[in-house]
C-alpha cells in the first residue's frame, strides 16, 4: 500500500493560528449546542468558514482540486498514459 499526501496549494494556505482559533471556537460552540454525530462536520465547516472570512472554504476547495489533479497524474502514470 502507498499513502500519498497532497498539501493545500501555497496560494490558498490558511494561517495556522487563524485556523486553530476558528476550529477551537467552533468545537466549543458545537459542544455547547449539543451538536453530535453526522451534524458535527457541516456545523464545523460552516462555523470555521464564517470565522475565517471564508478563507477555510477557499482552502478546502483548492485542496480538493489539488487532490484530483494529483490523483489523475498518478492514474495516468500507472496506466502508462501521457
Amino acid at each position: 500500500a502507498i499513502l500519498v499526501t497532497v498539501p493545500v496549494p501555497a496560494d490558498a494556505e490558511l494561517d495556522a493560528r487563524l485556523a486553530d482559533k476558528a476550529i477551537d471556537t467552533a468545537l466549543g460552540e458545537a459542544r455547547a449546542q449539543g451538536i453530535r454525530g453526522k451534524d458535527v462536520t457541516p456545523f464545523l465547516l460552516a462555523a470555521v468558514s464564517r470565522a475565517t472570512g471564508d478563507q477555510s472554504r477557499v482552502a478546502n476547495i483548492a485542496l480538493l482540486r489539488n487532490n484530483a489533479r494529483v490523483a489523475a497524474d498518478i492514474a495516468c502514470a500507472l496506466a502508462g498514459v501521457r
